[in-house]
């Protein structure tokens, strides 16, 4: 079984992108969210602007804002720093710090400045690790989420899903 636990970002306040959100959407597990975290924020712009097409009724959460200057300096040196990141990016990111809140994104430049700024994040794979490693979801179900996330538009590379497979004992099966 895996070494790494995903239970620690259980009961976590978090900050979740909207790629997160997508991903779980259309695997139909976007409720996993309310069961895995205290509290889900989402940025007001997100919402807005990348989810609007999105049924976001099966989750619980509140829609955030940067509120202070500080909050404002950080997206501003966040920009000048990484300009790959989107404003989004910024605005999830300066949300995450100024709270204190668990960031959830699959991107791996967002995830390198977490680790610059000191965030704890996790990704898609954390919350199905997390579903299963705290019973919220059984292993046949854990393998049936990946499969259905193998096929819709997240990008995992190959050597990562196999490797989380591995982790957990789950194999395709082979037809």
């Amino acid at each position: 079984m895996l070494g790494v636990s995903f239970t620690k970002f259980h009961g976590k306040d978090a900050v979740v992108d909207a790629n997160v959100i997508i991903d779980l959407s259309e695997i139909r597990a976007l409720s996993l969210l309310n069961q895995i975290f205290a509290s889900v924020s989402i940025p007001e712009s997100i919402v807005q602007f990348e989810l609007q097409t999105l049924d976001l009724k099966d989750i619980s959460y509140r829609t955030s804002t940067i509120l202070s200057s500080a909050g404002y300096e950080l997206y501003r040196t966040l920009g000048h720093a990484y300009p790959m990141l989107s404003e989004y990016d910024r605005t999830l990111l300066t949300i995450a710090h100024d709270n204190g809140l668990l960031c959830v994104t699959n991107e791996r430049p967002m995830r390198r400045v977490c680790e610059v700024y000191g965030l704890s994040y996790t990704g898609i794979l954390g919350i199905l690790g997390c579903s299963h490693q705290t019973g919220i979801i059984s292993a046949l179900q854990l393998k049936d989420l990946l499969d259905k996330l193998e096929k819709s538009s997240c990008y995992l590379g190959e050597v990562v899903l196999t490797g989380f497979r591995e982790a957990f004992e789950l194999t395709k099966d082979v037809v």
